[in-house]
């Protein structure tokens, strides 16, 4: 499984961009099989599973995609990814606050990590969330 790791403080937009880069996966083809709204304080939190077209496959292939969003528990991330690499999703995207202990990558799965954008005087939280995601489908 890869797993595409979006790491950033608590509270700087890692949930919204989560939900940028579902609607994203959403719109260019993928066909969602599963969302659920987690019991969060924001209420924003949630994961997701989705049939995406694979970019590596030079046809129609399609490919599980899932999506978790709740990542200011290390606990949380860590049972989510037991769960989707038993479940043999094909690539994890998922968010992550920066913690003293590392998440538990699987040692057969491949991990890449995204450094959150956080917004400023010279980047709006919109091209911050945009940018994010963009980079996240890229390493699908």
């Amino acid at each position: 499984m890869k797993i595409i790791i979006l790491e950033g403080d608590r509270d700087k937009g890692k949930t919204t961009t989560m939900g940028v880069v579902f609607v994203a996966l959403h719109m260019n083809g993928g066909k969602v099989k599963t969302f659920t709204p987690m019991d969060t304080p924001s209420g924003m939190d949630f994961e997701a599973v989705l049939d995406y077209p694979d970019p590596t496959s030079g046809e129609e292939k399609m490919q599980e995609v899932a999506i978790y969003s709740k990542g200011d528990n290390i606990s949380d991330c860590n049972a989510a990814i037991s769960k989707y690499s038993q479940q043999k999703i094909k690539v994890l995207i998922i968010a992550f606050s920066k913690k003293v202990r590392p998440l538990k990558i699987p040692p057969n799965d491949k991990a890449i990590r995204i450094q959150k954008t956080v917004a400023s005087k010279k980047i709006s939280e919109v091209q911050a969330n945009a940018n994010d995601g963009y980079e996240i489908i890229s390493n699908i």
